[in-house]
């Protein structure tokens, strides 16, 4: 798939998202295996090497180093598991066992990609025929529960640090980077959660347009945060903070939306649910924009037919750094780009706005 350039792309940023417009990887697929060493993160060892369809990013061309560096932490692991006392581990071995989730969580990855691990399970084999584990630190979340209540599965709550040895396994696998989607995927997810959304939800109140605050969070807020949200309510947005919502009334209040604004973060990861043609509007610092980011909400709005908008923001930190691709970035570097605060000039975003 080709994905396009955002509507209010400048030409001299182009060079942010044309490296990336060809949205190449494989699609998730679902396997059987046998004999298998768990991580409680969700990696997987089988004959000492480490599945590559249990993780994001290990396989394929961007970064080599990035799968041995995990291959030789399960590894360790395995081996103290095997051998050793320092770790604890579980053994399955009288039925078959599936696992949804991976070392790289929180509710983006659990709703545009476990989801659909989920949904390949129900597609492919009966409720009867596996028990899926799921560690007790993920499974205390709300959203995850919620979402698992939508399918019904037998699930077993894996103790806090416990990895595991499978005999049975079913593995649906992640997809390939964490940045990429497929539409196939995320039509699939769309299918099984927007109806159960709008049954369950409790919300009567639809806005058309929603600006998600991030104002209580601290890390990557806006520093002129009252005068967007003056600007943005004089436009006609409701501000919603989603942490106090359920996962059903975020899915629904996405369905009804026809413009999604907001910081980068996971809870743009919503807009997979907004109905085709309409649009999202992410903020973004400068230097996190230009160091390697793989703007997975473009992607994803991309994929999921939607119109995807920017604006980049400045902060006193902020270093206007030249361009540089994501495989050449360091993820310390990053990491700390990402939660800076920053500010959003008023002009700029009623031109995005009304543009």
């Amino acid at each position: 798939m080709i994905l396009k350039l955002p509507v209010n792309i400048k030409k001299e940023e182009e060079h942010l998202f044309n490296y990336m417009l060809k949205n190449e990887s494989s699609l998730p697929s679902i396997k059987e295996i046998k004999n298998a060493f768990v991580t409680h993160e969700g990696l997987v060892l089988k004959h000492f090497i480490l599945d590559s369809n249990s993780g994001f990013n290990l396989s394929g061309k961007l970064d080599i180093n990035f799968y041995f560096k995990y291959w030789r932490l399960v590894l360790e692991q395995f081996l103290v598991c095997k051998i050793g006392k320092s770790l604890k581990s579980s053994v399955y071995t009288n039925k078959k066992y599936s696992i949804v989730h991976s070392k790289w969580f929180n509710y983006s990855f659990w709703i545009t990609d476990s989801l659909n691990r989920c949904v390949m399970l129900e597609n492919n084999y009966d409720l009867d025929d596996f028990i899926l584990l799921v560690p007790e630190n993920i499974y205390n979340n709300n959203f995850v529960k919620e979402s698992l209540s939508a399918f019904n599965f037998k699930v077993e709550v894996l103790k806090n640090g416990y990895h595991c040895f499978i005999k049975k396994m079913i593995l649906p696998s992640t997809r390939q980077y964490s940045s990429s989607f497929h539409q196939e995927t995320i039509e699939s997810i769309q299918k099984k959660m927007i109806p159960i959304a709008l049954e369950r939800t409790k919300l009567t109140d639809f806005p058309s347009k929603i600006y998600i605050s991030r104002k209580n969070r601290g890390v990557r807020a806006l520093l002129n945060e009252m005068e967007v949200e003056k600007c943005l309510l004089e436009s006609g947005f409701e501000i919603i903070n989603f942490d106090h919502l359920s996962l059903w009334d975020q899915i629904a209040l996405m369905h009804n939306a026809t413009c999604l604004l907001g910081v980068h973060g996971a809870g743009l990861a919503n807009c997979m649910f907004m109905e085709k043609g309409s649009f999202l509007i992410e903020l973004l610092e400068f230097d996190f924009a230009h160091y390697g980011n793989p703007f997975p909400y473009w992607k994803l709005a991309c994929v999921s037919n939607l119109e995807y908008k920017y604006l980049l923001g400045f902060s006193k930190d902020t270093e206007r750094i030249n361009f540089v691709k994501n495989k050449k970035t360091d993820s310390k570097t990053r990491s700390k780009l990402v939660d800076r605060r920053f500010e959003i000039e008023i002009k700029q975003l009623k031109e995005v706005l009304n543009g």
